[in-house]
């Protein structure tokens, strides 16, 4: 876990930043409503999977945006708030992440 959590963390840092790729922001709405459903049915496995996919993607399309990375803070929040903390305020966001609004997912945005 340490590892994907170090991983995440380092997308802060790359090069790449800034790249909008479609397959990567399909991805991310895709795993924001995917993740919302198994955090609902409390699969939380899963939910940690769906993470480790999208953050898988983003690197290997080498392409984040800051929206992206501020919706990807929020999908880990729940699981490693103080990443999550640190990626909101490295991202410019100030408000405590614990009265953020969860992120809705674009459905057409979305696809198959």
């Amino acid at each position: 876990m340490k590892k994907f959590l170090d991983r995440v963390g380092r997308l802060l840092e790359v090069e790449w930043r800034g790249t909008f790729n479609e397959e990567v922001e399909s991805g991310t709405h895709q795993t924001i409503r995917d993740l919302t459903k198994d955090l609902e049915e409390i699969k939380l496995n899963t939910a940690v999977s769906k993470l480790m996919i999208l953050t898988n993607a983003m690197y290997d399309h080498q392409a984040v945006t800051d929206e992206q990375l501020k919706y990807l803070a929020l999908l880990l929040a729940p699981f490693a708030t103080d990443l999550a903390t640190h990626m909101r305020k490295t991202l410019g966001q100030t408000d405590d992440i614990h009265y953020a609004p969860w992120p809705i997912a674009d459905n057409s945005k979305i696809v198959q």
